[in-house]
């Protein structure tokens, strides 16, 4: 385990030797290990807590589908991923069929005919083929009254592609 101490707000030391910010000392260390002991010092006072530190995927290396101009990845909040595992509609290239159809920049998937998609391989088979697809969207309220607005499209897909960024 490697061993922050944070001695002020602009130094710190990564196993004995002083650094720069204290969150590029954390961000430094978390690429070599998950958990770091962080020592927090206050005057004469030291505590010693464990950091445990989940690093993220790297987003040029995440998956997508693409279809007909949406690009579908999993939601881009990981706070949001972790509890819901909704699917994202992250863009909507304006004109396309998608945009026509009525994608939603933003907006989560709920359903595709009726099922909840659990990867991005079974959004592409969802959406995939010639038959009308029924997708529900949800996405924020306009209205005081309500949290979220949910809206069906009907989609009849043209090209659905499972992509990988730098591909």
């Amino acid at each position: 385990m490697g061993k922050v101490s944070l001695s002020s707000p602009r130094t710190r030391r990564l196993s004995g030797a002083a650094r720069g910010k204290p969150r590029e000392s954390l961000q430094l260390s978390a690429r070599v290990r998950h958990t770091n002991n962080v020592v927090l010092k206050r005057g004469d006072k030291e505590i010693v807590v464990a950091a445990k530190i989940k690093p993220e995927k790297n987003l040029l290396d995440r998956q997508y589908v693409l279809a007909d101009g949406a690009l579908i990845a999993e939601d881009a909040y990981p706070e949001c991923w972790d509890t819901e595992r909704y699917y994202h509609v992250q863009s909507v290239r304006s004109g396309s069929y998608a945009d026509r159809s009525g994608w939603k920049i933003h907006h989560l998937i709920m359903s595709i005919d009726g099922v909840r998609p659990t990867s991005l391989e079974q959004v592409q088979e969802l959406l995939k083929g010639e038959d009308k697809k029924i997708i529900i969207l949800r996405g924020w309220s306009s209205q005081d009254g309500n949290l979220y607005d949910y809206q069906e499209i009907d989609y009849w897909p043209y090209k659905v592609e499972l992509k990988k960024a730098g591909e």
